[in-house]
C-alpha cells in the first residue's frame, strides 16, 4: 500500500506507537509527567522552546535553512541503502 506524500508518515506512526505504549505500560500518563515537569523552572523553559520550535516547524513558519529540525535531519541523514563490497583476498 502506497501512502501519498512524503515518507514522513513513518515517523508519525512511530510516534503514535511510542505514545500508545508509554500510556499503556506506565502508571502515570505522559500528559501528567509533562505537566509536572513543565512546572519546574528549567523544565518550563525547555518545554516552551521545544513546543514552540515543533509547532513552528510543523506549520512551516521557519525557513528550511534555519529550521533546527530540518537541519538536524539533514546532518544526521543515513543513506537508505548502503552497498558494501567485500573483495576476496587471494
Amino acid at each position: 500500500m502506497k501512502i501519498p506524500g512524503k515518507a514522513g508518515w513513518r515517523g508519525w506512526i512511530a510516534v503514535g506507537l511510542v505514545v500508545a505504549a508509554a500510556e499503556a505500560l506506565d502508571h502515570t500518563t505522559m500528559s501528567e509527567v509533562f505537566t509536572d515537569w513543565s512546572r519546574t523552572p528549567v523544565g518550563c523553559v525547555i518545554s516552551v522552546v521545544s513546543w514552540t520550535t515543533l509547532t513552528a516547524h510543523l506549520f512551516g513558519l521557519i525557513p528550511e535553512q534555519y529550521d533546527p529540525i530540518v537541519l538536524f535531519a539533514e546532518y544526521s541523514k543515513i543513506p537508505h541503502r548502503t552497498r558494501i563490497t567485500i573483495k576476496a583476498i587471494n
